[in-house]
């Protein structure tokens, strides 16, 4: 699987290219048919469920969370960025990480009491310990998974992902049909990590030995420290909303909130993760030469806008007809709140990959203070709302306002680093700004005649109008979009 010390040999331009993109497609194909499972869970999930459950679930997730990132310590990403590693970097990582997710581990379940007495609410004592010892049962995912990552096999890692989710799916659903309530939605989302794990260490061929190096992890731990620092400051900017409006809001209120923002950063959440997961590695094989990092990342977030973006116009025109549809009518006060939190994908994805050029050059530090920026901006400001009483519209307008301004700020501190231009960065994304802007013009025209007609949806002639409106925004794209058919060209070419 990797040898003693790792060669450090050019890759090929053009192999390295086909690796992205094949990578890419596997984890979106993989993505897809992972999503494609859990839509059907999370329907059967959502009309069993009723807002308190999912409220439970959303704070008993946001009570441990925090103290669930030092788990990793950043180490997994130091084993990807590391220009060379070695079997003891490894086990020297498995090690370090297993002690800090015993202690957490076990910290969790101390502070159930606690949690449950700032939140008021002591139903959630049971799923926080739960969660607490659930964690110490996950000692073994970090090593596995990063070597997967950092060798590029995306076909092993999706496979794996898959059986998962179809595993938490099945649990999930009987759960619910048997009455579980918000145990249907804690029980396999701790439960699955454990077997996850043992997939991914029988599919990298790892297993642990009894070597331990500090020198080794003197070296990680700088790289490290920023990238946990990251995902501490990162947790506070968007989950401080779960965080202090669960302090402050009833229970029924924040399930529709948390309900809401959950399926809306379905995207984000699921694709994101895969996508960053494909470049990171692929973008560290370039940090000696960053004009062609700059084309590869501009190339890389050109091609996920693509396929995001209509998705989120499409699930904002739809949202009113398409949650009580799909989830049940309890879930209409959601509708504006969800309709705001798509919207949030479109900053996003414009830096949320560009940020991985940042790890690539060693420079994690420019992510840590951006996100302490954020936190230290969003927290005293969600702390106001809480308190004021505002509404959950109002709440997740203001985030959709503050967080979006912040992202762009972001993508253009990082395209400068780049040496990119205005008129480089514009000749990437005019046809996707042409292509949305039909898509947005026509959908609206089309929901405002409909309405008028009073139309009566269901959900078959919902998929014909997202299918419609897809089609409009591929014509569309092929029409502005200059070697459009030789990008599409390359996609297939490299799963061949």
């Amino acid at each position: 699987m990797y040898s003693e010390i790792e060669l450090n040999t050019p890759t090929a331009p053009e192999s390295l290219r086909t690796k992205i993109v094949r990578g890419s497609i596997w984890n979106m194909a993989g993505t897809m048919m992972a999503q494609a499972v859990k839509i059907v869970s999370m329907i059967v999930i959502a009309r069993l469920l009723t807002p308190a459950d999912f409220a439970i679930a959303g704070l008993s997730t946001a009570a441990t969370q925090l103290i669930i990132l030092f788990g990793g310590f950043g180490f997994g990403e130091a084993l990807i960025a590391k220009k060379e590693i070695t079997k003891e970097s490894c086990h020297t990582v498995f090690w370090a990480t297993a002690a800090i997710k015993i202690v957490i581990g076990l910290i969790i379940c101390l502070l159930a009491g606690t949690l449950a007495d700032f939140y008021q609410n002591q139903l959630l004592v049971k799923p926080i310990i739960f969660i607490g010892i659930g964690f110490i049962f996950s000692i073994g995912n970090v090593v596995p998974a990063n070597l997967l990552y950092r060798e590029m096999r995306f076909w092993e890692l999706n496979v794996v992902n898959f059986i998962a989710t179809v595993i938490s799916v099945i649990i999930a659903v009987i759960l619910a049909t048997k009455g579980f309530g918000y145990w249907s939605i804690i029980f396999p989302a701790v439960v699955i990590t454990p077997l996850r794990t043992i997939m991914q260490s029988i599919v990298a061929k790892y297993s642990p030995r009894l070597r331990f190096s500090w020198q080794e992890l003197r070296q990680m731990a700088n790289f490290g420290f920023f990238v946990l620092g990251t995902k501490v400051a990162r947790f506070f900017a968007e989950n401080g909303d779960y965080l202090i409006l669960g302090r402050f809001l009833p229970t029924a209120l924040f399930g529709q909130y948390y309900f809401a923002y959950e399926k809306a950063r379905l995207t984000i959440d699921s694709i994101a993760p895969q996508l960053e997961g494909t470049l990171f590695p692929a973008f560290s094989k370039m940090q000696d030469n960053v004009a062609r990092l700059r084309d590869k990342c501009l190339e890389a977030t050109q091609m996920i806008t693509w396929f995001t973006y209509p998705l989120s116009i499409i699930l904002i025109l739809l949202a009113k007809p398409l949650v009580p549809i799909v989830f049940g009518a309890q879930w209409r006060a959601a509708i504006v709140v969800f309709q705001f939190f798509c919207a949030y994908a479109f900053t996003y994805y414009l830096w949320g990959s560009a940020q991985m050029t940042l790890y690539s050059l060693n420079k994690p530090q420019s992510i840590f203070y951006f996100e302490i920026i954020k936190m230290f901006l969003l927290l005293p400001l969600l702390f106001c709302a809480g308190i004021s009483g505002i509404t959950i519209e109002q709440i997740a307008l203001f985030m959709l306002i503050t967080t979006s301004i912040l992202n762009v700020g972001m993508t253009v501190y990082i395209y400068r680093l780049l040496g990119t231009t205005w008129i480089h960065f514009g000749r990437h994304f005019y046809s996707l700004c042409a292509a949305c802007g039909v898509l947005a013009v026509v959908g609206l025209v089309v929901i405002h005649r409909l309405d008028g007609l009073r139309f009566i949806y269901t959900i078959y002639n919902l998929i014909g109008l997202c299918l419609a409106g897809l089609l409009i925004y591929v014509i569309t794209l092929m029409i502005v979009q200059k070697g459009f058919w030789q990008k599409i060209n390359l996609v297939f070419r490299s799963i061949k």
